[in-house]
């Protein structure tokens, strides 16, 4: 191309540079959420305009709970008209404000949008946080039985759902049961009997019809008889809370487990979203041993800490305590601890205190 007289030729990919840029920077970004209204814990697509589409591209998001994503450059995003979508859902109800900001050809960008969440109808759910049929340290043999009471005359209608260790449950399998008015019944080695499944896994109680009372029992399974913990079932609205602090405490660990005991630690989202959770470690003398977080719990995940206070020191622990909490607005959880003798097997259940 030819310059003005008296002026330098301008390249044409620089040129092209600047009129991107300029058209960019006069149309700014936009944010567009494909549903808006929603319920907690659905799943919402927001899609951005202009799209990343260039190296050192990138669009950033704070969803306005306490979490963030981002919509990073990819080699596949020059192949298909740019990458421009991101999905989150929110924990619980509310209206939050979520902005989006980056850069998009070397321009500085930024959007926002209110995204106004409501709420899940209430739920009866229960929760047996802790289940197994597994194999554990020092030949240990962990199994849970189940014990349904109908406390109710008329017959009862209920659901059981396996939430498997260590990934989402958004969709688990489930049995369904019908108990006889004031009528209770045992459901032993429930992992393996009912579920025909192995490993560890929280139960989730759903009541169709009737009012049921849950509990159980998680025992080593030893040729001289069982050591076990009874488990009680938690009612949903017993979870802890985004605005609530809560404390495990008389925790034991030593290194060894020659003598002594060894603490796990258990952690189940019980809201229709993903969540994060944050551990605190501490001494006896309330020194802090370290943190642990924030923890990703997805939808209906059951995460379990073997050995817990392993993650953050070598040393024995003698009363040991940990806090929990989460921060993501609307989240909610349950937690708990098992105190297990390193020799015997034996367990002891240790629930959540909350801090007031």
């Amino acid at each position: 191309m030819r310059s003005a007289p008296g002026l330098p030729a301008i390249p044409l990919t620089v040129l092209a540079t600047f009129l991107v840029a300029g058209a960019l920077s006069g149309a700014g970004l936009t944010v567009t959420p494909d549903v808006n209204p929603v319920t907690a814990g659905t799943v919402v697509t927001l899609t951005i305009d202009p799209k990343v589409v260039a190296p050192g591209d990138h669009v950033t998001f704070d969803y306005g709970d306490g979490s963030t994503g981002e919509i990073p450059y990819a080699a596949n995003c020059g192949f298909f008209g740019g990458c421009g979508t991101i999905t989150h859902a929110w924990a619980g109800p509310g209206s939050f404000v979520v902005i989006a900001s980056g850069s998009l050809s070397g321009i500085n960008v930024s959007a926002s949008v209110v995204m106004t969440v409501t709420g899940v109808p209430v739920s009866r759910d229960l929760y047996i946080p802790t289940g197994a049929h597994i194999d554990g340290l020092n030949s240990t043999m962990w199994r849970t039985d189940i014990e349904v009471h109908n406390q109710l005359n008329t017959r009862a209608t209920f659901t059981m759902a396996l939430l498997p260790r260590g990934g989402a449950n958004p969709t688990p399998v489930t049995e369904t049961f019908t108990l006889s008015g004031g009528h209770s019944q045992q459901y032993p080695d429930v992992v393996s009997q009912v579920f025909h499944n192995t490993g560890g896994a929280a139960i989730r109680f759903t009541t169709d019809i009737g009012s049921l009372m849950v509990t159980s029992r998680t025992y080593n399974q030893t040729l001289q008889g069982t050591y076990g913990q009874q488990v009680p079932a938690i009612p949903i609205s017993q979870s802890i809370k985004d605005s609530q602090e809560v404390r495990l405490i008389g925790l034991h660990h030593r290194p060894s487990l020659q003598g002594g005991y060894r603490t796990n630690i258990g952690l189940v989202n019980t809201c229709p979203a993903e969540i994060t959770v944050h551990l605190v470690f501490f001494d006896k003398n309330g020194v802090p041993l370290g943190a642990v977080g924030p923890i990703q719990l997805l939808v209906g995940e059951y995460k379990q800490f073997d050995r817990a206070f392993e993650m953050v020191t070598t040393n024995q622990v003698e009363s040991g305590v940990v806090r929990l909490e989460t921060l993501t607005v609307g989240g909610t959880f349950v937690a708990f601890a098992s105190v297990i003798d390193n020799v015997t097997g034996d367990a002891v259940l240790v629930t959540p205190q909350l801090v007031e």
